[in-house]
């Protein structure tokens, strides 16, 4: 193994690691990614060669793409209404429901301007019609059924 490649390895697992140790505090990951990821970029740029840089984008823009990833992993696991009402039925709340759930993610897709609500109908907007027209094209181009 090349050095870049050691060290993109090691910034991965460092990355990874800190994942699951840190939990849900993002401020904290984001803050920790970006050192790993600053010293990733320092400590491989002094002993890049020209022929290796292509090599090195990739390997910095993959650890970005990937910090990004488990962000939104992280991001999903926290407002998911099925794992939350399961975690809550594992800790006896059997009081949650999905429909309380459920109307908190609609409040939010309101607050982030991607539904409206009128005569207890939720409609999207323009800006919510056209983030789920990406969402159904990145999904179509996947073969994601």
């Amino acid at each position: 193994m090349t050095y870049l490649e050691i060290c993109g390895v090691a910034a991965f697992l460092l990355i990874s690691l800190f994942f699951f140790i840190i939990g849900s505090r993002a401020i904290f990951f984001h803050f920790v990614c970006a050192i790993f990821l600053a010293g990733f970029v320092y400590w491989t740029g002094r002993k890049l060669d020209t022929d290796s840089l292509g090599e090195w984008i990739v390997f910095t823009g993959g650890l970005i793409l990937y910090w990004f990833g488990l962000t939104i992993v992280r991001i999903m696991l926290t407002r998911s209404v099925s794992l939350n009402m399961l975690a809550a039925y594992s800790r006896g709340e059997l009081s949650v429901t999905a429909s309380e759930g459920i109307v908190t993610r609609l409040k939010d897709a309101s607050t982030f301007g991607l539904t409206t609500t009128s005569d207890d109908q939720c409609r999207l907007t323009p800006f919510g019609k056209s983030i789920a027209l990406f969402v159904a094209s990145t999904y179509w181009i996947l073969r994601i059924k």
